[in-house]
C-alpha cells in the first residue's frame, strides 16, 4: 500500500480514527510513515499546551483590572515622588566673589545649595577640557534624609520626572561625598535619590 497521506495522518492524530489492519502493518515496516506518525503527534500536543495556555476571556478582564489598577497606583506613587522632591536653591557661587572662577588659571569654584532640609556642596573644578564635580550632601537630620545617594546628572534643566536617562551616574559613599568627572561645559539637572528619604534635585546647573 502507499504511504499514509496527510489526510489520514491527521484523522488519526487528531480525530483519533484509528489504523485499519493493513495501515498497522504498512505502519510497523515503514520508518517514514513512522516519523510522520510521531511528528503529527508532537504538533498535536504543542497545539495543545498552547490552546490550555490561552487564558480565557474572563482572566483577560482580570488582567486588564489589575493592569488598570496598578497603573493607577504607579502613577499616584509618581506624582506623591514628584511632590515629595526637594528643590535646593543655590545661596554661594564664589564666581560672584572677587576671588571668583579664574579659567584661564585653573581655579574652580564652589556651589552651595540649600533647603529646610539639607544642603549640596558642589566643588567644580577643569580636567582639561572637561569638568568634573566633588559633592558632598550635608542633610541636617541624617535619620530623616539617608546616605548613601544615587547621584544623576541629566542634560538640560527639566525635573527628572520625564524618566530620561542620566547622563552620568553615581553612587555615593556613605558619608555623602561623591564625584562625577569628564563632564563637558553645559546646563544641568542633578538628582540625587538617597537610600531613604525624598528625593534632592539642583535645576539650571552651569557647568562651568
Amino acid at each position: 500500500m502507499d504511504h499514509l497521506d496527510d489526510v489520514r495522518l491527521d484523522a488519526l492524530i487528531f480525530d483519533a480514527v484509528p489504523l485499519d489492519p493493513e495501515e498497522i502493518n504498512h505502519t510497523a515496516e515503514c520508518s517514514l510513515c513512522r516519523a510522520r506518525i510521531a511528528a503529527r503527534t508532537l504538533l498535536r500536543d504543542e497545539l495543545g499546551i498552547a490552546r490550555r495556555s490561552q487564558p480565557t476571556p474572563q482572566q483577560l478582564t482580570r488582567y486588564s483590572r489589575l493592569f488598570d489598577e496598578v497603573a493607577v497606583q504607579s502613577l499616584g506613587q509618581r506624582i506623591g515622588t514628584f511632590l515629595e522632591t526637594l528643590r535646593l536653591a543655590l545661596v554661594i557661587d564664589s564666581r560672584q566673589r572677587a576671588l571668583g572662577l579664574r579659567r584661564a588659571a585653573g581655579f574652580g569654584h564652589r556651589l552651595l545649595y540649600s533647603s529646610e532640609e539639607v544642603d549640596v556642596e558642589l566643588l567644580v573644578e577643569p580636567e582639561g577640557s572637561e569638568w568634573h564635580i566633588d559633592g558632598d550632601v550635608l542633610p541636617f537630620d541624617p535619620d530623616t534624609i539617608a546616605a548613601p545617594y544615587l547621584v544623576e546628572l541629566q542634560i538640560g534643566n527639566e525635573s527628572g520626572s520625564n524618566f530620561d536617562p542620566p547622563a552620568y551616574a553615581v553612587a555615593s559613599e556613605a558619608n555623602g561625598r561623591f564625584r562625577l568627572a569628564g563632564i563637558p561645559s553645559g546646563r544641568y539637572l542633578l538628582a540625587l535619590t538617597p537610600a531613604r528619604g525624598p528625593a534632592i534635585e539642583i535645576p539650571g546647573l552651569e557647568i562651568p
